[in-house]
């Protein structure tokens, strides 16, 4: 093959070695032209490289070839060329690998530089030892990703707008149909960072707290659930005080859950923090309850529950309390408020009337249809019918572990 030969294969590969060398920014030239060298005449003899290259210069072998392609082809993908192709493109900030999966960062760096300059497809695929084939693979496969994706983004939105601040494992465990349906396979993992690039990631609320615990140092009971479990619904009721903004005021939310079905059984809004509230809540529950024989009532050392009303309807039942003040102490209570105030509940209510609403909307959301993970991913209306142990599927972060209700109150 002479040089009438050559320069047609240079036009084949992208439109000749001369304008190729324009595509390299100053302080990477001299590797870009070998590396297009090296493309243009990869199918040459060494010799033939020797025509194209550095004229009477020594011969370069095809180690050193790909060892030069390799260096450039690393250099941009590092930032440094990439950088100084377009200063202003943010896709090269960072450490310079625009994309954190390996597979994809190659064909990032076609597309980016076939969008800065001219330059031959082919040419740029052989610089990174790709082939065309494999960019248009790469490509659909982005597609496809990118479809499947929005797919679920529509479904979490539809399930956003009964729950609205409902986190990812919920969320994932609730997906399994539609991903099922769908023949879309993804993991936790990938939806939480699907969710985070379309900004439907759930933030902690912080806001001030006003004190709902007021403890009764003359009336205490024993912790009597310190390593008790339940196997069947209304053994254990647990019951706590949690706040609602109303307007520019507080309004107070008693509550009563279910040790093992984490069902809320009873809940009174009340202006103050008079024993009424929790005894309008223990009504509630007592009602809708009758069965319960060996009831046990835990809660904090709050005086309210240390009330002549309160202690007087609860009969027989026997009265537990926290005795440290930990509120991991009632944990499953202080979790049911966290699940309430942080995926339920609005941030504020304009008046009662439309915070009871909002509240009686919210249990209704939390007993009937919100799965929880300490019953098997049941909703604790459906774990209210079941007996026997359920299966706990989340993971203890505390040092201390223990076996009984306070180590039970993840959701």
């Amino acid at each position: 093959m002479g040089q009438d030969g050559t320069r047609k294969q240079q036009d084949r590969g992208g439109r000749g070695v001369s304008e190729g060398r324009g595509i390299a920014p100053d302080g990477v030239s001299e590797a870009w032209d070998k590396c297009v060298d090296a493309a243009s005449m990869g199918k040459g003899s060494r010799a033939e490289r020797r025509v194209v290259g550095s004229g009477s210069g020594p011969v370069r072998s095809d180690a050193e070839d790909a060892e030069r392609c390799e260096a450039f082809a690393e250099g941009v993908i590092r930032g440094t060329a990439a950088r100084e192709v377009d200063g202003d493109d943010d896709r090269c900030s960072g450490e310079g690998a625009w994309g954190a999966d390996p597979k994809k960062i190659w064909g990032q760096v076609v597309a980016l530089v076939l969008e800065s300059e001219k330059a031959s497809q082919q040419m740029l695929c052989g610089l990174l030892g790709r082939s065309r084939q494999g960019y248009y693979k790469l490509r659909c496969r982005v597609e496809r990703e990118a479809i499947r994706a929005e797919l679920v983004i529509q479904e979490v939105v539809s399930m956003r707008s009964v729950q609205e601040r409902i986190g990812v494992r919920k969320v994932y465990h609730m997906l399994q149909p539609f991903l099922l349906e769908q023949q879309i396979k993804m993991g936790r993992d990938q939806l939480g960072e699907v969710m985070r690039e379309h900004g439907l990631l759930v933030r902690k609320r912080r806001l001030r707290k006003p004190r709902t615990t007021i403890s009764c140092w003359w009336r205490r009971y024993p912790n009597l659930i310190r390593d008790y479990v339940p196997t069947g619904a209304n053994q254990l009721w647990v019951s706590d005080i949690t706040y609602v903004r109303v307007g520019t005021r507080f309004g107070f939310l008693s509550l009563v859950t279910d040790g093992y079905s984490r069902r809320i059984v009873g809940y009174k809004l009340f202006r103050d923090l008079s024993a009424r509230g929790c005894v309008g809540a223990l009504r509630m529950a007592l009602r809708n309850n009758p069965q319960r024989d060996g009831l046990i009532h835990h809660s904090d050392r709050g005086m309210q529950y240390s009330s002549t009303e309160y202690v007087k309807l609860l009969g027989k039942a026997r009265i537990s309390m926290t005795e440290k003040g930990d509120p991991r102490e009632n944990a499953i209570a202080e979790r049911v408020n966290g699940i309430l105030k942080d995926e339920l509940l609005d941030q504020g209510y304009q008046n009662f009337k439309e915070a009871r609403e909002g509240i009686e909307r919210a249990v209704s959301i939390y007993n009937h249809l919100r799965p929880h993970s300490s019953v098997d991913y049941l909703t604790p209306a459906e774990a209210h019918m079941h007996t026997g142990e359920l299966k706990k599927r989340w993971k203890n972060y505390f040092s201390v572990r223990t076996n009984g209700p306070n180590a039970q109150a993840m959701a």
